[in-house]
């Protein structure tokens, strides 16, 4: 995160080094936001005979703020300077859900599925910039980097469900007790292109197109079975951002505006997990699990991510 920081600061002070003498104006911009997501993050567990994947929400409304920079040459603009911070305000409204499976005759027999209520805490932190490559008519095109940290707790509360019995008979299971304590940091470096198409001096419309590389720390505590699980996984992703604005007041002064944007992110991933167990797990009656450690496991992590924004910021 300190490297693409230092990285973006250097390319602004190159770009002002060289144009300073003609630059037409530096403007900068300050605007409040709320987000609106929708999706999940899933993760298939494979221990052969045995294969696991959770589903944890990731619903919920975020808030925050951004700070950008706007450096205009010949009064056309040539950088853009963008940071941000989002911190989520309410728990998922979907809950997470387990399933599980075990190789049996050739196929794969379903014998586990609970669903949990999730409470979220979640911190998400960006810093992009984009330069003009070249003009075509009312159209800018502009080269996009950056980098996004998003970190990600959760707790996941209860149980509600059914099981199979020793008969393959489906049995309802049911608790309230807490039943896993789960985080997850995202490295998010990207880069990409800009789209911008300003149709008169106060409207604006803008597209992102990036690819991502993914680099991701998970753990989860498993409270009912005494076992935590951790992993480091590596792997791809994109995300593809629409952005309409509409600019208030004389635009030759400081001035509000108001952002209306949606945003797709896709992120996959692939690592292997360790699992330790520090209690004895229920599970197993006939052994004491304790003290196990079982690592390798293939992890695999994807993501699909629907945002709706809303800024309404002040330009000086």
């Amino acid at each position: 995160m300190l490297r693409a920081r230092l990285v973006l600061i250097l390319l602004f002070a190159l770009i002002v080094s060289q144009t300073a003498p003609s630059v037409a104006q530096v403007s900068f911009s300050l605007s409040p936001a709320s987000t609106w997501s929708l999706g999940n993050t899933s993760y298939v567990l494979r221990a052969d005979p045995f294969k696991s994947k959770l589903v944890f929400p990731l619903d919920a409304v975020m808030m925050g703020g951004e700070f950008g920079c706007d450096i205009a040459f010949q009064q056309e603009r040539l950088l853009k300077l963008e940071c941000g911070i989002f911190i989520s305000v309410t728990d998922p409204f979907l809950k997470m859900k387990d399933h599980d499976w075990v190789k049996l005759n050739g196929g794969e027999l379903k014998f586990s599925y609970t669903e949990s209520d999730v409470g979220m805490r979640a911190v998400l932190l960006r810093i992009e910039g984009s330069m003009r490559v070249f003009t075509w008519r009312m159209i800018d095109i502009e080269a996009l980097g950056g980098f996004r940290y998003h970190h990600i707790e959760q707790d996941i509360i209860g149980y509600e469900g059914w099981q199979l019995d020793e008969n393959l008979s489906r049995v309802n299971v049911k608790g309230s007790e807490p039943a896993i304590e789960y985080w997850i940091k995202y490295y998010l470096p990207f880069v990409g292109v800009r789209c911008s198409y300003r149709p008169d001096q106060i409207s604006l419309l803008d597209l992102k197109l990036a690819c991502m590389g993914v680099l991701a720390s998970d753990y989860d505590d498993h409270l009912l079975r005494y076992k935590t699980a951790t992993a480091d996984v590596v792997g791809g992703g994109a995300f593809v951002q629409a952005r309409g604005r509409r600019e208030f007041g004389d635009f030759s002064r400081p001035h509000l505006y108001a952002d209306l944007f949606i945003e797709i992110i896709a992120l996959w991933a692939t690592g292997d997990q360790q699992q330790r167990w520090y209690g004895d797990d229920p599970i197993t009656p006939d052994e004491d699990d304790t003290g196990t450690v079982i690592s390798g496991i293939p992890h695999d992590i994807s993501s699909i991510q629907v945002t709706i924004g809303f800024k309404l910021g002040w330009m000086f």
